[in-house]
């Protein structure tokens, strides 16, 4: 484990500028995903965006801003994916809350940190989706879940390589 030194307080300016960009990668990121996504399909599936894009946002700038971007993400996930009912709002708010708490005072907010934390995340977000959603009410047996959950888990992780960086050049205004 590797223990990080605190950061200096950023200014109101500062903050404020770092969430104009934070809300408008995010509505970059929900126009595609409504838009460009849905055509580039790998084993029937399309990479989610929107969740890996909050845990790296939580990851970068830690345990508040991540609630309030999990919170944003999660209702932008709730409204654009069918059979959300609320689920992604709660597991972001929650998931993200924990990953910028543990980055912020404990680990690193490097890339691996980031990489792992959003295949954590999102592994656990498509397990509980699935039985919560599919499982349960009986719609898809446990076979489903590896030919559709585990290719999703994996494509929309991959992206994150891609999202790393606008977060992080963000993340660096005012450091």
């Amino acid at each position: 484990m590797i223990l990080k030194s605190a950061t200096p307080p950023a200014t109101r300016r500062t903050r404020v500028v770092k969430t104009v960009l934070y809300a408008f990668l995010l509505l970059l990121c929900t126009l595609l995903q409504m838009s460009l996504l849905p055509a580039w399909r790998v084993a029937g599936v399309c990479p989610l965006w929107l969740p890996v894009l909050a845990v790296l946002a939580g990851v970068r700038e830690g345990e508040r801003f991540g609630l309030g971007f999990g919170l944003a993400a999660g209702l932008l996930c709730d409204l654009i994916l069918p059979r959300g009912g609320g689920f992604f709002t709660v597991f972001l708010m929650g998931t993200c809350l924990l990953a910028g708490a543990l980055c912020r005072r404990v680990l690193t907010r490097g890339f691996v940190a980031s990489l792992l934390w959003s295949l954590a995340v999102f592994a656990v977000m498509d397990v509980l989706f699935f039985i919560l959603f599919y499982l349960l009410p009986g719609r898809a047996g446990l076979s489903a879940l590896w030919i559709i959950a585990l290719p999703e888990t994996l494509f929309s992780v991959a992206s994150a390589i891609w999202l790393y960086f606008p977060v992080k050049w963000i993340g660096r205004i005012g450091q």
